[in-house]
């Protein structure tokens, strides 16, 4: 995720610098130079200029740099930078400053013209402000996230060399003024207010995410007690309580509205959810605008409140013709983080709120690309007694998953045997998560004992046991077809549904057992807002398909669930919804390649039965839909063993998909395989966005869940590479290709008696 950005100006040219934390290893470069693409319109987005790699992977626990607070010294900007370490594991924090290798060229990127290393500093310093009491005095605040050995939590220094930044900063022992305080303060921005005859006086708003009482405030306004010497610190000129959890105030941008230019206004960001960090799992923010500077401090009440879904790590502050601009950031998850930019809605007022005027959908994205998706199907669980061996397939997959960091690929990878895998980005389930639905819902219980078994392995938060990566999952047969005597036929099909829907396109706020959210970019599906009797009663699947899709870097993956064009029971097929996600697919420059993700598999399972079987006529609009298109491969579940390496051509157009199965995660009747089965999967794009390369090794976790038995080189671990301009694989292996059965070979010699849903 992208933890911070700072704007500057370059001959009169605007830049933005931001920082991704989650990359290095796994997503390519983790800083990136932006301008905008029209100087004159912020809502044409923004042009790459530049991305480099500032050191952070090399660490025994990396984490990567807290912050880059921007200064200027002689018409130059420089970056105050603070990467903190773990202490006890041997690492310190560092302190650096960095410069642009060329002052009139932000193209050539940056380098670091001084760092130290600070031993004391291992309990991290979370923020850093810059301030000028006086036009020529520069001055750093900083404060540690919690007290170091030294006692020192809050501290100012400054430049040793005011003309000179690669001398360095004072260090800790020779700080201006320093005040070891109770709790843990984070200071969200400064700003300037100007007293009449007198230099613009620093004020510093700061929140105290551990108080969560009414009784003690956590919001605060301080100044320098005397700005000709700050060796007197800080005073506290007024402070009020505002509801919020644990890291809940992220930032404050200060503007200024039309031609006054002396009240300043906040844009502040408030996180709600759990107390984890960093957030991968906040549900929620409040964006406030006001809080403006009156005779009395901060303003009360707030001028304007909005939601946004989900939290926003940053706002930075851009001024265009007097005009503020919010550049904002979505961090919730690997898989649905974008970067917007937003105005005021009125020239004249905060109180008509934002507008937004751009928004990009595509991962943080800069030098060579890697991400890891891990995959598996069928978990099928039955919530009864004989369970024990599907919970403990379970149990093992989701140990596996916690331990690709350690896991090495399979030596046959050339570019990347016995490497370790590494986190994987999200973990893919294609269907069949129960095996007959989801069960009765106990007395006063919301969801069923089956589903309720699934979301206890594979729904991140739900229990101790669960994985902690994100978990984007698809309904199969087994799903879809449960009816009983004793209960309305859709029962069980409305509940399948609205899981899906309340996980993949939650109401805000959720409510009480709600499944953890896990936005996604786009669904073909509306939040529910209340549960009770509505959750098995509510058949909207049957007017929208519930098809949803996510990006992470440049791969767009699609899920359509049993099949794309599915119109059993009634239900909306999504394929003109999957036409649509195509085209947008077509005309984002940042996707590169569709990855597909449903049931059943292509040129399998052809037959008239109802519930575990497509039509030809079935495969073949869903291959016609796909013509064209960027889709590489298809992830699929329904035939619970490993099905080896498969390249199917789509008969309408010729093109070539990998078909990947890894079997299931049940236990298999006979326990012959054993279930368990797992795959991962490597999507590497280069910087040229020319060539993509998609390593598989599928194969079986162990019992225990401490690794994974891969299976045969070709048959289940395999490379290919994808030639992005032409779409085409570069390496399809003949041996693996299958080409269309009978009644797909030549189409337009067949009568069409079903096209599909739509």
């Amino acid at each position: 995720m992208t933890t911070f950005a700072s704007s500057f100006e370059v001959a009169g040219v605007t830049y933005v610098l931001y920082y991704n934390d989650l990359s290095g290893t796994s997503y390519g470069k983790n800083v990136l130079i932006t301008t905008l693409a029209d100087p004159s319109d912020p809502s044409a987005g923004f042009l790459e200029v530049c991305s480099e790699q500032w050191p952070s992977k090399n660490a025994p626990n990396p984490i990567g740099y807290n912050f880059a607070e921007m200064f200027i010294i002689g018409g130059q900007p420089y970056f105050l930078c603070y990467q903190w370490g773990t202490g006890s594991a041997g690492w310190p924090g560092s302190l650096s400053i960095r410069a642009l290798v060329d002052p009139q060229d932000p193209t050539k990127g940056t380098n670091a013209i001084w760092t130290a290393s600070i031993t004391d500093w291992y309990n991290r310093i979370t923020v850093a402000a810059s301030f000028k009491p006086e036009p020529d005095r520069l001055f750093f605040l900083l404060h540690m996230g919690t007290m170091s050995t030294s006692g020192l939590s809050t501290f100012v220094t400054k430049l040793v060399d005011d003309k000179d930044p690669s001398k360095g900063v004072l260090s800790q022992s020779e700080a201006i003024w320093s005040a070891a305080w109770s709790s843990s303060y984070v200071f969200i921005t400064t700003f300037y207010s100007f007293p009449p005859n007198a230099p613009p006086t620093p004020h510093f708003i700061a929140h105290n995410p551990v108080i969560t009482s009414p009784n003690l405030d956590n919001l605060f306004l301080m100044t320098p007690v005397d700005c000709a010497d700050l060796s007197a610190g800080l005073k506290t000129d007024f402070s009020q309580f505002i509801e919020g959890g644990p890291y809940a105030w992220k930032f404050a941008t200060p503007f200024y509205v039309g031609e006054d230019t002396l009240t300043p206004y906040f844009l502040l960001s408030q996180y709600s959810g759990p107390s984890s960090h960093p957030p991968a799992n906040y549900r929620f923010n409040t964006a406030i605008l006001g809080f403006g500077l009156d005779q009395q401090g901060l303003r009360l009440e707030p001028l304007y409140t909005t939601t946004w879904n989900p939290g926003y790590q940053f706002a930075v502050q851009l001024a265009i013709d007097g005009v503020p601009f919010f550049v904002t950031y979505n961090p919730n998850n690997p898989t649905n983080q974008t970067t917007q930019v937003a105005t005021l809605a009125s020239a004249t007022t905060v109180m008509n709120g934002l507008t937004w005027i751009y928004q990009s959908s595509a991962f943080f994205q800069m030098g060579d690309i890697e991400f890891v998706v891990a995959f598996g199907n069928d978990p099928q669980f039955i919530a009864q007694p004989g369970d024990q061996d599907f919970l403990d397939c379970a149990r093992a997959v989701v140990g596996a998953i916690s331990k690709l960091p350690n896991i090495l690929w399979p030596a046959t990878l050339s570019t990347i045997g016995d490497k370790p895998i590494g986190r994987a980005a999200a973990f893919l389930v294609q269907g069949d998560l129960t095996d007959f639905g989801g069960g009765v819902p106990a007395i006063g219980q919301v969801w069923g004992p089956k589903l309720g078994q699934f979301r206890h392995f594979f729904e991140p938060g739900a229990s101790n046991e669960a994985t902690q990566v994100p978990v984007l999952c698809g309904l199969g047969n087994h799903d879809l077809d449960a009816q009983e005597w004793y209960i309305f036929d859709d029962f069980f099909r409305n509940q399948m549904w609205a899981y899906i829907r309340d996980r993949y396109a939650p109401f805000y706020p959720p409510l009480a057992d709600a499944p953890m959210p896990q936005p996604v970019q786009n669904i073909d599906a509306r939040p529910m807002a209340s549960y009770g009797e509505t959750i098995n009663q509510d058949d909207t699947w049957r007017q929208q398909s519930h098809n949803y899709s996510f990006q992470i870097a440049g791969i767009r993956f699609i899920q359509l669930h049993r099949f794309g064009g599915d119109t059993r029971y009634d239900r909306a097929g999504g394929l003109n919804w999957l036409k649509s996600e195509l085209r947008l697919a077509e005309d984002d420059a940042s996707c590169v390649a569709v990855v597909l993700l449903q049931h059943f598999g292509f040129y399998e399972d052809i037959g008239p039965d109802h519930d575990t079987q497509w039509t030809s006529d079935e495969q073949y609009s869903l291959f016609r839909v796909l013509a064209e298109s960027k889709t590489i491969a298809l992830f699929h579940g329904h035939d619970h063993t490993v099905v080896p390496r498969k390249i199917v051509q789509n008969p309408s157009d010729g093109h070539l998909y990998e078909d990947l199965d890894p079997g299931s995660i049940k236990p298999d009747k006979d326990n012959n395989p054993p279930g368990r089965s797992i795959g991962v999967a490597r999507f590497a794009i280069n910087w040229e966005r020319t060539q993509l390369v998609m390593d598989i090794a599928m194969g079986r976790a162990t019992a225990d869940g401490s690794t994974i038995e891969f299976g045969a080189p070709d048959q289940y671990v395999y490379s290919n590479s994808w030639d992005i301009s032409s779409r085409k694989w570069l390496s399809p292996n003949p041996r693996f290709l299958h080409v269309p059965p009978a009644g797909l070979a030549d189409p337009d010699k067949r009568e069409h008696t079903k096209t599909g849903g739509v």
